[in-house]
């Protein structure tokens, strides 16, 4: 009887002790599956940083682009109000001398006149 108890503890023991095998062989498995899940989310969240530094790069390239051509439309539009002061400039200079040789032509024409006469 005794030994039949011995017999029954240790058939117990034995599953007992598979079962906890088995458990700890799917934990194994479940600790490889997180440990490879928790790499390929390293990888995905370095590759989205890595995105993230590029993208935050083209951006500040962007920027610099955008402020240095506003500069030179700056410096453009100052060169254009420049040459349009000195062309407005010139023309009137030219306009008054143009009106200069005119009175002037009036003048010889008329003292012409009065020398034939």
């Amino acid at each position: 009887d005794e030994l039949l108890t011995m017999r029954d503890k240790q058939q117990a023991a034995s599953q007992e002790y598979d079962k906890l095998q088995q458990a700890y062989e799917a934990k194994e498995v479940e600790l490889a599956r997180l440990r490879a899940e928790n790499r390929r989310l390293e990888q995905e969240n370095d590759d989205f940083e890595r995105h993230l530094r590029e993208v935050g790069a083209t951006r500040d390239m962007e920027q610099e682009e955008k402020e240095r051509i506003m500069e030179e439309r700056i410096c453009l539009q100052l060169d254009f109000d420049e040459y349009r002061a000195a062309q407005a400039e010139l023309s009137e200079r030219l306009r008054a001398e143009c009106l200069d040789l005119r009175t002037e032509l009036q003048v010889r024409e008329a003292r012409g006149g009065e020398q034939a006469v």
